[in-house]
C-alpha cells in the first residue's frame, strides 16, 4: 500500500523586516518580550520532494550541491539531516531552487527549512501542520543545529506570511497579528519601497552571536528596547494611513542597529546609505543581520524620479507584498 505521494512541491516566500530585529533573539525576549513588523514579498524558495528510483538512496539537490547518500546521518547539510531523521524517510530525492541568492538578509535559511518541512510531512501524508507548528519545528531544528544563535521572526513570517506584527513573549510563544490596511494604502506603501542589492553574502549567525553575547552582558540591551520601541510607532502610523512615517522608522532603526555588532554595517555600506537619503529616501537599513544583501529605502513619492536616478547603479529587486505562507502548490 502506498503510504506516501509520488512528488510534492512546496513554495515558500522571502520576508523584509521593517523594525524590531534583534528582539527575536531568546537571550532578548525571554528577559524582555520582544516584537516585530514584517512582511513577506513574492520571492520564493521552491522544494521538490519525490520518490527516488534507487529506494535505498536520499538524493538532494540544494544550492550549488549535490548529495546522494545512503543514510541519513551522512548527509552534509545540518537541517536536511534533522529534517530528513525527524520524518525516518529514504527513496527520496529532495530538490531546492531559490529566486534569491542565500545570505542576502531576506530570511533564507528559516524559509528553506519551512518549504523543505512542509514539503516532506506533505510527501509523508502526515497531518497538516498548524502556522505555529511549523514555525515551531523549523525553529527548534535551526537552535539545534550547532551552537549558533537563531532568532525566531524568520521562523515565523515564512509560515504565516503576509505584512504582520509578531509579539515573541518571555515564554517562549509568539503571538501573530495580521495587519490590516486599506487595498490603497497597501499599494502606496508597497510601491515606496525598493530593495537595492548592494552585493556580498553574510553569515547571519555570526552576527547574531555577537549581538546575543553583547544581550547576555547588558551591553546592548537600551539600544535593543529602543528597537523595540519603534514597532508600535509604526504599527498605529500603519493603521493610521500615515505610510511615511516608515520612512523616519528605518532611518532610526537602522542607526540603532548598526550600535548592536561589528561587522553589521562598513564604510561602503554607510556611503550608500548616506548618498540614499541625498537623493530623496528618507530612511532605510540593510536587510538581515548585516553586513550585505539588499537595502530596503523608503521614498516618498514625489521623491521616486529622483531616487530612481541614483538607484540606477544598483541591481534593485522588482517585488510585490505576497500575503501567504509556505504553500503546497502541487502534489501526485
Amino acid at each position: 500500500m502506498n503510504t506516501t505521494n509520488n512528488i510534492v512541491i512546496t513554495r515558500t516566500p522571502f520576508r523584509i523586516s521593517f523594525c524590531g530585529g534583534g528582539s527575536d533573539l531568546e537571550s532578548y525576549y525571554e528577559n524582555n518580550g520582544g516584537c516585530v513588523i514584517s512582511t513577506t514579498i513574492n520571492k520564493y524558495i521552491y522544494v521538490i520532494c519525490k520518490k527516488n528510483f534507487d529506494e535505498d538512496e536520499i538524493k538532494l539537490k540544494y544550492l550549488d550541491n549535490i548529495e546522494n547518500i545512503a543514510r541519513y546521518k551522512e548527509i552534509n547539510n545540518d537541517i536536511l539531516k534533522k529534517i530528513i531523521e525527524k520524518y525516518n524517510i529514504h527513496g527520496v530525492e529532495i530538490i531546492s531552487t531559490s529566486d534569491v541568492p542565500k545570505g542576502t538578509g531576506l530570511g533564507s535559511s528559516s524559509t528553506f527549512t519551512i518549504g523543505t518541512l512542509n514539503a516532506i510531512n506533505e510527501y509523508k501524508n502526515e497531518k497538516k501542520l498548524t502556522c505555529t507548528q511549523l514555525a515551531n519545528y523549523a525553529w527548534q531544528i535551526e537552535k539545534n543545529t550547532g551552537n549558533k544563535s537563531v532568532g525566531k521572526q524568520d521562523q515565523w513570517a515564512a509560515a504565516f506570511g503576509g505584512l504582520k506584527y509578531y509579539q515573541f513573549n518571555k515564554d517562549g510563544s509568539v503571538y501573530v497579528e495580521k495587519i490590516e490596511l486599506k487595498p490603497e494604502t497597501l499599494e502606496a506603501l508597497q510601491n515606496n519601497l525598493y530593495m537595492i542589492y548592494v552585493g556580498g553574502e553574510h553569515k547571519s549567525y555570526e552576527i547574531l552571536d555577537e549581538q546575543a553575547k553583547r544581550i547576555k552582558k547588558g551591553t546592548n540591551v537600551e539600544n535593543q528596547q529602543k528597537i523595540c520601541d519603534l514597532v508600535p510607532v509604526l504599527k498605529k502610523a500603519l493603521y493610521d494611513g500615515n505610510i511615511d512615517v516608515l520612512g523616519e522608522v528605518l532611518n532610526q532603526n537602522w542607526n540603532l542597529k548598526k550600535s548592536l555588532a561589528s561587522g553589521i554595517s562598513n564604510d561602503r555600506l554607510d556611503d550608500i546609505y548616506k548618498k540614499a537619503l541625498e537623493k530623496g529616501a528618507t530612511g532605510g537599513k540593510l536587510l538581515g543581520a548585516g553586513g550585505s544583501g539588499f537595502f530596503l529605502f523608503y521614498v516618498p513619492r514625489q521623491n521616486h524620479k529622483q531616487f530612481e536616478e541614483f538607484s540606477q547603479n544598483y541591481k534593485v529587486l522588482d517585488f510585490k507584498f505576497e500575503d501567504e505562507g509556505s504553500t503546497i502548490i502541487y502534489k501526485v
